[in-house]
């Protein structure tokens, strides 16, 4: 507790000021950047707002758990940022940071599974797409019934517990441990962060669990990955009968060991983001009216395609619907995150020094009155009337990010790598609950977020009501 108060106190406005010094304060008062932290854990789009109105176009730093962070925003800065060659600007270091996977998983396990070797596991993932578009759908509904009982009376279902279990099936036991090692990792990272660089090791052995999840783990995973291995030792990169999943398409990746421990983590790895993407979708603010438009498109096209990914882009307002949730509830209020490995200056001769991250005011952006009227409103079907106003229609995709909507990240080779496949999984997910159950909010509103710093997301005791869907109601 002494190193990291000294650590506060040194790195805070008395010792650190001068960090940075082109970059403006988000600070209130002469000691705010210790209040700064208060609100940064819980209601970090204050700041966040407050600079991104106050500095356009320019970095600006507040005080977070983790000391001065930076952020910026506007088309030129996320254009260079974007431009920046990864020896420069990475985003590699900055998620090993992020999560401390050099002292929970070890130094491989990010480098190879955010770095070189995600762009070939995403083209590999999408060419696959169609091909498990059935499997995936057979998955979703299995799962649906499994987490979600029909009945005929209004059941409360816990949402966030319940859409991770569609994300991470089949196995029961298997799907548990997915969920819980995603609970954890997020709060051992964060927790850890807060300390002195040089005792996060040692405290790590005393909270973090993540050998205790790769032992659990092994029961589900090791002679399927041990298989998986001895055959590429002795067949090389093609054999035949070699599965087309995953596990196939990491292994082909020239990764810098492959070996059952650091599969079993990129596994992990995979289901951090996926799970809390899904469950943001499931418990927005829906009125019978909105339920209602979606059934009518998701029938029409059913009824005109049947079930296939084609049919599955045509029904534009579900797609809507899930980006508006993503828009206005997304995982984080600060994405896109990079790690300056030399000093870096930008455009309007701003220096950043090394060793600092910079992120992108996501949230802020996604709340901007001028890009977003009523932004924030939800409006479900916000982007399918935009579709309609322009010709462009690929631009409102759900997985299509852009410079205004930066839900999966900017536009970059880091984009988030398993979006066309998470937004698949999202939007077969509420297809099915649309057309097979009536929804509501327990409540009047939607559950505030839990909230957290970087991490935002829905509360964990968030409920959403379900029954059987009344034909005649």
């Amino acid at each position: 507790m002494l190193f990291t108060c000294a650590e506060i106190f040194l790195g805070g406005p008395l010792g650190n000021l001068a960090v940075e010094s082109l970059s403006p304060c988000v600070l209130h008062g002469f000691f705010g950047s210790y209040w700064a932290i208060k609100i940064w854990l819980t209601e970090p789009d204050t700041l966040l707002n407050e600079g991104y109105q106050k500095y356009p176009n320019m970095v600006f730093k507040i005080y977070t758990q983790d000391g001065w962070t930076l952020f910026t925003s506007g088309d030129a800065r996320l254009a260079e940022m974007r431009a920046a060659p990864d020896r420069d600007l990475s985003f590699v270091e900055h998620i090993n940071d992020a999560f401390q996977f050099e002292i929970t998983m070890g130094p491989g396990v990010a480098r190879d599974m955010f770095g070189r070797n995600s762009a070939n596991v995403m083209n590999t993932m999408i060419r696959n797409l169609p091909a498990y578009f059935e499997p995936v759908r057979d998955e979703v509904t299995q799962a649906c019934r499994d987490n979600f009982p029909i009945s005929d009376n209004w059941i409360p279902i816990s949402v966030l517990p319940a859409t991770a279990k569609i994300v991470s099936r089949r196995n029961i036991e298997f799907t548990d441990l997915m969920v819980s090692f995603t609970r954890e990792a997020i709060a051992v990272g964060i927790l850890l962060r807060t300390l002195p660089v040089f005792i996060r090791p040692t405290f790590a052995k005393l909270i973090n669990r993540t050998e205790l999840y790769y032992k659990w783990a092994l029961p589900h995973l090791e002679s399927m990955l041990s298989y998986r291995l001895l055959q590429e030792a002795k067949y090389g990169k093609e054999w035949d009968g070699k599965p087309n999943d995953y596990i196939s398409w990491l292994l082909a990746t020239d990764c810098e060991s492959n070996n059952v421990r650091d599969l079993v983590f990129r596994v992990f790895c995979v289901n951090l983001p996926a799970i809390h993407t899904t469950s943001n979708s499931s418990t927005s603010r829906r009125t019978p009216e909105h339920v209602e438009i979606l059934r009518e498109e998701i029938e029409a096209v059913v009824s005109q395609d049947g079930w296939s990914r084609e049919s599955l882009h045509k029904m534009v307002k579900l797609d809507s619907f899930a980006k508006e949730s993503q828009r206005l509830w997304g995982v984080a209020p600060a994405s896109s995150g990079r790690r300056t490995m030399k000093p870096f200056t930008f455009g309007n001769s701003q220096t950043v020094p090394a060793g600092r991250d910079i992120m992108v005011t996501t949230h802020a952006i996604h709340l901007d009155e001028g890009i977003y009227p009523g932004a924030r409103e939800f409006k479900p079907f916000r982007w399918a009337e935009m579709r309609v106003q322009d010709e462009k229609s690929l631009a409102y995709d759900f997985v299509t990010p852009s410079k205004t909507f930066a839900a999966f990240g900017v536009p970059s080779r880091h984009t988030c790598p398993g979006r066309f496949f998470a937004g698949m999984l999202i939007k077969q997910a509420l297809a099915y609950l649309v057309l097979n159950y009536d929804m509501k909010l327990e409540g009047i509103e939607r559950p505030r977020n839990f909230i957290l710093g970087y991490v935002m997301g829905p509360h964990p005791t968030a409920r959403v009501l379900f029954r059987k869907r009344q034909v005649n109601a």
